[in-house]
């Protein structure tokens, strides 16, 4: 197995973990993540399966490739990653807390735009790619 594979797989496995602790095990998720901070494990699950869930789109494109169109979806793939990887530091700043309880409507709604952006904005590149995989056959 190459090293992609084993960042695919890895990626995958912390968006699954993140996704089993918000969906199976949601207790969990008010817990400070050290005691004595304010930082809830929810907050630390979330972010990483935000970016679990940008590496894994990120590692399951065709990175290398001469095409231009791919090599501009990789490119965006790369920066969707690289913002999900700030994703929580965003979220705090905005809020103003690590728990991301927002009192001001306008930044709940910045922060919303910003999570709908990071988590769509994978989804958008494939069905590009997929259109265009259609409508060049045809």
């Amino acid at each position: 197995m190459n090293w992609k594979k084993y960042k695919f797989i890895l990626s995958l496995t912390v968006l699954l973990l993140a996704l089993f602790f918000i969906f199976i095990k949601p207790e969990l998720l008010t817990q400070s993540v050290f005691s004595g901070t304010e930082i809830p494990l929810g907050s630390l699950v979330s972010w990483l399966g935000v970016f679990g869930y940008a590496s894994f789109f990120y590692f399951l494109f065709p990175l290398k490739n001469k095409s231009v169109f791919l090599k501009s979806g990789a490119r965006v793939l790369f920066f969707n990653r690289l913002l999900a990887s700030f994703w929580g530091v965003i979220s705090a700043l905005l809020a103003g807390n690590w728990a991301f309880v927002f009192e001001n409507q306008q930044l709940f709604k910045v922060w919303i735009t910003c999570t709908a952006f990071i988590l769509l904005l994978p989804l958008i590149v494939y069905l590009i790619l997929g259109a265009k995989k259609l409508f060049h056959k045809l």
